[in-house]
């Protein structure tokens, strides 16, 4: 044990309390979400029940509050929503005097394989980490003012990353409500008709929409757009059906993408690739810039199936998986990849793809079922506009998940050996300064 250090029993330098069982006579639709495990892709979020009034006692979580999810699943959590209530196999966890609590929540962290172990060990489907488990815990502490410092090093990371998903969820949006305002609302094309010059908008681009609609299949639509079906521009072929054998790691074969790879909704799901170093045809290749559509989906929620990706610009090449269709254009197309992919995330595409999907057990969309859905064809200049905005901020957006993953690694790597006491932040923390999206150690001079 380093000198500087103390050590204490885990269950007495925190409150562990644990969430409320809730009788279903309490829940209704309106009031505070009760907060469960495995809600979301996160392990823990909000039911779709609520109390409609709950006392501001111990059960009650805000904004920045300490979870600890202690069954089947375990998990340390930095709440970020809003007030909400617990239920049972969550604890709340409150430092106690001796113990800053942002180093609490690390300390935690770094205990997780301790608690996964824990769980693993029980003969039983739903093994949990018991009070009893937490007073046979040992930790060792540095003195409060050690444990602030680490907190705000490790602190200062996350802060940096949760900053970048919030900017990239900002950027998507904007791309988002830009399509809808061009493509489905027809927002210049209505400030024309009405006289206005359409809001934001510099000449050049204005020019670029008519100022009348006309009537068509769809409704109306704005003069000279086209209305065709998705098979007249897009060539759709269905991926690899491979073997479990061969699937290897990263370095031993080609980027596999599957349909894990793609987001409920839309959108690329890095954590999903997988590696194949089994046998393919050409026909099963990708390269960055290929659009994926996820063809398959246990259950009728429609939450997955048809939903697009874009393949990344760190993949040139790979290969993509059964479940998946690559799209591509077919020659004189004048879609391009940004207003294709969102094309297919519109609610009026989504709807005619779902109505084409069949299956029992397992949603299947066939290759005609993406082929059927009619959509408006603005004019080539107009998709090359709106191409130019999108893809050069789907290009930050990209570069933003780059560097949270390499904040996260080095988070990951300086956690264990500051907690441990591998390392002091004396040693390091003061000596640090930033620079290139990470925290550097600054070489101390030699003395002459």
């Amino acid at each position: 044990m380093p000198s500087n250090r103390i050590p204490y029993i885990l269950y007495d330098i925190a409150e562990f309390i644990n969430g409320r069982a809730c009788a279903s006579g309490e829940l209704g639709e309106k009031g505070f979400p009760v907060i469960k495990i495995g809600e979301l892709n996160n392990g823990i979020g909000p039911s779709t029940k609520h109390l409609a009034s709950v006392p501001l006692d111990k059960h009650r979580i805000d904004t920045g509050d300490l979870l600890f999810a202690w069954s089947a699943s375990v998990g340390i959590y930095h709440w970020t929503g809003g007030p909400a209530v617990l239920n049972q196999h969550i604890f709340k966890v409150q430092a106690r005097e001796m113990v800053h609590q942002g180093y609490l929540r690390y300390l935690l962290t770094w205990l997780l394989p301790t608690f996964e172990g824990i769980v693993a060990d029980q003969a039983t489907t739903m093994g949990h980490v018991k009070v009893a488990d937490l007073k046979k815990l040992f930790v060792e502490l540095p003195d409060k003012t050690e444990q602030s410092q680490i907190a705000s090093v490790l602190g200062t990371l996350d802060d940096r990353i949760e900053n970048l998903r919030a900017t990239n969820k900002t950027l998507e949006a904007i791309v988002q409500t830009l399509f809808k305002s061009w493509f489905v609302e027809f927002d210049p094309v209505k400030a024309k008709v009405e006289g206005r010059a359409p809001a934001g908008m510099d000449a050049e681009t204005a020019a670029l929409f008519p100022s009348e609609f006309e009537d068509s299949e769809l409704g109306p639509t704005p003069k000279g757009w086209a209305v065709d079906r998705l098979q007249e521009h897009l060539e759709v072929e269905r991926g690899l059906s491979y073997k479990g054998a061969g699937l290897c790691n990263a370095d031993e074969g080609v980027p596999m993408h599957n349909l894990n790879s793609i987001f409920e909704g839309g959108g690329y799901k890095y954590a999903g690739l997988k590696h194949y170093k089994g046998d393919y045809k050409a026909k099963h290749t990708v390269v960055k810039g290929d659009i994926l559509v996820a063809n398959t989906e246990q259950g009728h929620e429609h939450r997955l199936i048809g939903s697009p990706a874009i393949v990344p610009r760190r993949y040139s090449d790979g290969i993509f998986s059964q479940h998946v269709y690559r799209v591509r254009f077919k020659a004189g197309s004048p879609l391009e990849t940004q207003f294709l992919f969102w094309t297919l995330r519109s609610p009026a595409v989504r709807e005619q793809i779902i109505g084409c999907c069949n299956g029992s057990t397992v949603n299947m969309l066939s290759r005609a079922g993406l082929e059927i859905p009619q959509f408006r064809v603005p004019p080539r200049r107009l998709i090359s506009k709106f191409e130019e905005i999108a893809a050069s901020t789907a290009a930050v957006i990209e570069h933003n998940i780059h560097e949270q993953e390499t904040l996260s690694a080095f988070r990951d790597s300086l956690l264990p050996k500051l907690i441990s006491g591998a390392i002091r932040l004396p040693d390091f923390r003061d000596n640090c300064r930033a620079g290139g999206g990470l925290l550097k150690p600054v070489q101390k001079s030699k003395s002459k």
